[in-house]
């Protein structure tokens, strides 16, 4: 999955009520690390945002994964193929797996909502 060969992209979302962002990230990053995916993913609060790549039999656990979860077994998963690699769509590694304040900046607007 490295320089060259194709890979599978996966991209989704999901705005859930997460309760303890640090440990889907922490989830999420031991996955992605496991299974040799590339990519970005983000958890707050309000949910969580993905786009990871891989070989598409590691991308297929991933999947699997994603929809055996409580929270994210709803998310609708967009999956696309790449002649490139994954290291020719992500620069680092191995994923970045961050645990941020919000999904989408809003600049302090939309207090008050739920997700």
């Amino acid at each position: 999955v490295g320089g060259g060969g194709g890979c599978c992209c996966v991209l989704w979302y999901a705005y859930v009520a997460v309760a303890d962002p640090a440990a889907q990230a922490r989830r999420h990053r031991e996955l992605c690390a496991r299974l040799r995916l590339r990519g970005r993913v983000r958890v707050a609060h309000e949910g969580i945002n993905a786009t990871v790549a891989g070989a598409p039999a590691d991308v297929d656990v991933y999947c699997a994964a994603v929809r055996e979860h409580p929270l994210f077994g709803g998310a609708d998963l967009k999956r696309s193929a790449s002649a490139l690699g994954a290291a020719e769509l992500f620069d680092a590694p191995e994923a970045a797996v961050k645990v941020v304040r919000e999904l989408v900046s809003s600049d302090g607007g939309f207090r008050g909502l739920s997700p």
